[in-house]
This record gives C-alpha cells, structure tokens and sequence, in this order.
C-alpha cells in the first residue's frame, strides 16, 4: 500500500507544481480580462503574487480577489482527491479497480455530492472560499 501511497502522492504533486509554476503558459482563459499579457498570449494570468526575482506579479491584482489561475489550482487537487476515492477502495493490488463500483449507493452518493459541492464551492463562493469572485469557466 505504501508504493500506491507515494506514486499517488508524487504524481498529484509533480502535475501541482507543473501547472502552479507553468500554468501561464498552457492554461487556457477564455475571458480576455484575465488573460496574461505576455505577447497576446490566450492563458490565464499567473496568480503567484511575486515573480521568481521578487517583483509583484499578482500583487498589484490582490484587490480584484483571488486569481483563477489559484482557483484553478484548488479545483484540481480537490478532483484529483476525489478521482483517488476510486482506486483507494481497492489495498491489496487489485486490478480492476471499477469492479463493485456501482453496487455501492453510499459511496457514488458522496462521490456526486463532493464534485457538485466542488462545483458550487468554486463557482458561487468566491469570497467564502477565497476563490475567485466569477468562479471558472467551463
């Protein structure tokens, strides 16, 4: 169990870090009010508030809110937690994850209930949850 435990836990990390610190350059913002303005560029706006020399990055922006490149971020380790619940019911090197998947109510009830509550969270609750004021975008 402890392999599952470390391979899950560098994977979630590694693609975290991957899209805290390159998401400028690979996730993309249909609103071109958030875009970055780095060489008419169509992905989000970074939302680490200082850049790797120390000047402000999203400081200056700290009044409008959370960033949606940070809520974007939250969004995906909140999902990437709810896509472990699958394979952690399974400790002793079962294959077929899926198997008994849809014979459990209880489980696929929370299941649901955590990804429409993740939904709602990130797109209603912008100040609550210091997500950003107009959610995301689909």
């Amino acid at each position: 169990m402890v392999k599952h435990i470390l391979g899950k836990g560098i994977y979630m990390v590694s693609w975290l870090f991957i899209c805290m610190f390159l998401g400028e350059r690979f996730i993309v913002e249909p609103n071109e009010r958030y875009r970055y303005e780095f060489k008419d560029s169509r992905f989000v706006y970074p939302g680490r508030a200082y850049t790797s020399r120390g000047k402000p990055q999203y400081a200056k922006y700290e009044n409008d809110g959370a960033s949606r490149h940070m809520t974007f971020i939250f969004t995906m380790f909140v999902l990437m937690q709810i896509c472990n619940m699958v394979p952690s019911r399974k400790i002793r090197d079962e294959w077929n994850v899926f198997e008994g998947f849809f014979n459990n109510f209880l489980f696929l009830a929370i299941f649901i209930g955590i990804i429409i509550a993740q939904v709602l969270i990130t797109t209603f609750t912008g100040v609550v949850f210091k997500v950003h004021p107009e959610g995301l975008s689909w």
